[in-house]
């Protein structure tokens, strides 16, 4: 029989095992960086939750204002996003199974949910709670849509109706998939705000989404392609203009709206898409925050234990309401890890916003409580801003958790209780208590037009412009298109009265010239984009006259329009537009985003040296245009666009010898024949008048075209050409390597683009990056152990912090070391585990990320 003492000196021995096993190797343990022991100072005891009222109490706004509660549990358990309905219900999305417990086990259980708050007394409090939908695996995000809810459940957007009136889903429609969130929760799509266009937008999701009802009752979808920039969360302002906060960066914009960067990103995208609104990312926490995720690194946290800067930044809301009067136009952004809301002013500079706190080293609404989490932001219909509050002690996912967090996480209790939830609302003190619930679903079409042109709230003219589009009420477009040609109203409304007419469908040519020659420039702005929704025959004239407007911003939207028009009139235009203006570096990034895909056509027809095409024989800019035309098609690697560039460079290897060369020059950029590994470009066949180029006596042709096509000739290849086995992409002693690289670049494809591009002037480009294709070791070095500081890579200043890889093995390390140093453009030496290795022994009392100076 066992010593009783022995017994007992087991069982601590096995607890002390537990908690020790439970906190040491976390998923977010960089290899070799030491996280410090917690200062003595920072110590905090056990922090249980409070209950609403202890919460209130713990929450401190700044002066002026009252932060009231509008629920809680049991109401509502685990909010992530809360929105209005046109009737004035609150819609709550709860991601129940978000981080069960510290190791995050059972996300997978269906008990996510949908509810429908109300007040029944107008007293501003929800007293009902109705079980919409359930049983639902980690939903995201809602919006509201004719009769019934989209609903974000991954993979799936679906379409969700009660249809016998017991307030619960009956119907659900799948509508598109494609959305992330299961295996990574903090890193897939989220938002579907409803954008002034009439289409929904979507934060760290490629695509943005717009509906219409079919003849059978049943949705329609069509999507647009998009960056799929930000993290959680999508904000608009009155303008249309988007915003987005992921993690360090609390606000972004886009300079012009996304969808135009999308459409040619090999190009290199637009300046400004996305652009930092806020440059200060200081955070002011009325508590110490030693529970942040890195929290041990010496630039996270102040020596008195709290927040330095934005962490996990999220949910933002461009203020539009009406109860918090000098607020509106202002930007709200969550620091959930920081437990607090900060206040950002915004103002115009040459047509885009720049950001600045509201208040010196104080923030908007913070809390003494650390599971004051708030992490979504919204405009209520009453004019109030309504605070979403997770209410958990665990905010970070199990994916990215460090030991430092983990062991706080266990000592503190952090883990438990889950389920709780309380959605605030602030206002100024002087607001009336109470909510005065207005019913605009039951309004009619012309109570509708009133509220766009005479509210003052702007999330409630969203309500009505949205129901108006969606009852395609053609009756309401006389008295939309009066609003939209008085100037006497608010631009922000006369922009939504035309965006009105255009999702129903009744725009003309007529509206929008008007709009095209109005004196604001911000109409004129948008009468460019709305000229895409006219036939281009009649909307080209105005495009055209708006490229010569005196504001820049009008230029180049007009220029970024063009591109969406049909060929028959895009071309000539776009041709025009450049014969004009190809020194402008912006103008020839519009140019090329709407050629994307037309770019064979329009050297073709534009660039016709017989016919005196500029493009074919011109100057240094006309030459900057043909280079980046051809390096866009050749990323894109279509055999095609391929095939056609060198059937060009053929064609005009007599009449405008200096394109042809430059064409080849392109090409053997692309294939390298000159390096030790030769790039294989394949063709769809042989090019039209290639055999004459390349085998031609240098009498009888361009000697320099001549050696220019027998250089590249031997790394072309396509179908039936012999010797094609001979040519391969890689080395084949990589093959393996690059093959699990390119599965690995699925951790790092959020910040740096899958065509290695970045997003300027947030996360660096990998795609001819001399980081990346320059000495191995030193990107050995910043996988290993992260990169922090300022640095320039191609002619940008980026300022972000680099996180090591999260992969322990040598063997992943040189896995996608291999794969970015020979992916798009590069061509560098693949790297072995073994030299990772060294570089690992080398480095391995190296504590913190690497500076650009230490490097």
């Amino acid at each position: 029989m066992l010593n009783s003492r022995l017994v007992v000196s087991i069982a601590a021995a096995a607890a002390v095992l537990s908690v020790a096993s439970s906190t040491l190797g976390q998923n977010g343990d960089r290899s070799g960086e030491v996280q410090r022991e917690m200062p003595e100072a920072w110590k905090l005891p056990p922090s249980p939750p409070l209950d609403p009222p202890q919460a209130l109490e713990a929450l401190v706004v700044q002066p002026g204002h009252r932060v009231e509660l509008v629920a809680s549990e049991p109401l509502i358990g685990d909010p992530v996003q809360a929105v209005f309905d046109a009737a004035g219900d609150l819609w709550v999305c709860e991601m129940r199974g978000y981080m069960p417990d510290a190791d995050g086990r059972g996300e997978e259980a269906p008990v996510g949910r949908i509810v429908r708050l109300r007040d029944l007394d107008g007293d501003g409090a929800m007293d009902e709670s109705i079980v919409f939908l359930d049983r639902l695996v980690m939903p995201r995000a809602i919006a509201p849509a004719f009769d019934g809810l989209l609903v974000v459940e991954p993979p799936n957007l679906l379409y969700c109706r009660d249809l016998d009136g017991d307030g619960r889903c009956d119907d659900a429609q799948v509508l598109v998939a494609g959305f992330g969130g299961l295996e990574n929760p903090e890193h897939a799509g989220n938002g579907l705000r409803y954008g002034i266009d009439n289409w929904y937008e979507t934060s760290q999701h490629g695509q943005s989404f717009r509906l219409r009802r079919g003849d059978d009752g049943r949705l329609e979808i069509e999507t647009r392609r998009n960056p799929g920039h930000g993290q959680w969360g999508v904000a608009r302002d009155d303008l249309g203009r988007l915003y987005y906060s992921p993690n360090s960066d609390p606000l972004i914009g886009d300079a012009w709206p996304k969808h135009y960067a999308a459409r040619n990103p090999e190009a290199g995208g637009l300046a400004g898409v996305p652009r930092r609104v806020a440059t200060d990312r200081s955070t002011w926490p009325i508590r110490m925050t030693p529970g942040v995720n890195r929290g041990y690194q010496d630039a996270t946290l102040r020596d008195d234990g709290t927040l330095r800067s934005f962490t996990a930044a999220c949910g933002p809301e461009i203020f539009r309401g009406t109860l918090i009067d000098d607020a509106v136009g202002d930007a709200f952004v969550c620091e959930t890890a920081g437990n607090l809301v900060k206040r950002y002013r915004l103002d115009d500079r040459d047509g885009v916003p720049v950001a600045t706190p509201a208040y010196d080293q104080q923030e908007f609404l913070a809390s003494t409580d650390e599971r004051f989490r708030p992490v979504n932001l919204t405009t209520g219909p009453d004019g109030g801003l309504y605070v979403v509050d997770f209410a958990r002690g665990i905010v970070q996912h199990r994916i990215y958790m460090t030991t430092w967090l983990r062991k706080q996480v266990e000592e503190r209790g952090l883990a438990a209780p889950i389920g709780l939830g309380r959605i605030w609302r602030v206002v100024d003190e002087d607001a009336p208590r109470g909510v005065q619930r207005r019913d605009l679903a039951a309004m009619d079409d012309a109570a509708l037009v009133a509220i766009l042109r005479d509210d003052d709230n702007g999330a409630v003219r969203d309500l009505a412009q949205r129901l108006l589009v969606e009852r395609s009420a053609t009756g309401a477009i006389p008295a939309l298109a009066a609003i939209a040609a008085d100037a006497a109203v608010p631009t922000p409304r006369r922009l939504q009265a035309l965006w009105t007419i255009e999702g129903i469908g009744g725009l003309d040519a007529a509206l929008v010239e008007a709009a095209a020659r109005d004196a604001d420039p911000r109409v004129r702005e948008h009468a460019a984009r709305l000229a895409e929704a006219v036939p281009a025959y009649r909307s080209i004239g105005t495009l055209e006259r708006l490229v010569a407007d005196p504001d820049p911003r009008v230029r180049l939207q007009a220029v970024l329009s063009m591109g969406s028009l049909p060929s028959s009139e895009a071309l000539p235009a776009l041709d025009r537009v450049l014969a004009a203006h190809a020194a402008d570096g912006d103008v020839r990034r519009a140019v090329l985003s709407g050629l994307a895909g037309r770019e064979v056509a329009f050297m073709r027809s534009q660039g016709d040296p017989v016919g005196g095409g500029w493009l074919a024989e011109g100057g240094a800019a006309q030459r900057r245009v043909l280079r980046d035309m051809v390096d866009a098609m050749l990323k894109r690697g279509r055999p095609d666009d391929a095939t056609a560039v060198l059937a060009i460079a053929a064609d005009w290897s007599d009449a405008a010898a200096g394109s042809s060369l430059l064409l080849l020059d392109r090409v053997a950029a692309r294939t390298k024949p000159d390096s030790k590994k030769p790039r294989r470009l394949n063709l769809r066949g042989e090019p039209a008048g290639w055999s004459m180029v390349a085998g031609a006596d240098p009498g009888d042709c361009d000697p320099r075209i001549v050696t220019a096509a027998r250089l590249v000739d031997p790394t072309l290849a396509w179908p039936g050409r012999p010797g094609l086995e001979q040519v391969v992409d890689y080395d084949t002693s990589s093959a393996g390597l690059v093959t699990r690289g390119r599965t690995l670049f699925a951790h790092c494809m959020t910040c740096h683009q899958a065509n290695g591009a970045g997003l300027p002037p947030l996360y660096p480009p990998l795609d001819e990056s001399p980081y990346v294709t320059g000495d191995p070791e030193r990107l050995a070095k910043i996988l290993l152990h992260g990169l922090q500081g300022r640095i320039e890579v191609l002619g940008r200043t980026y300022d972000q912090s680099m996180p090591a890889a999260p992969f322990k093995k040598d063997a992943d390390i040189a896995a996608i070391m291999t794969y970015i140093r020979q992916a798009w453009d590069n061509d560098a030496d693949p790297v072995t585990p073994e030299f990772v290795s060294q570089v690992r022994e080398a480095t391995k009392d190296r504590l913190q990320p690497w500076s650009p100076g230490d490097l």
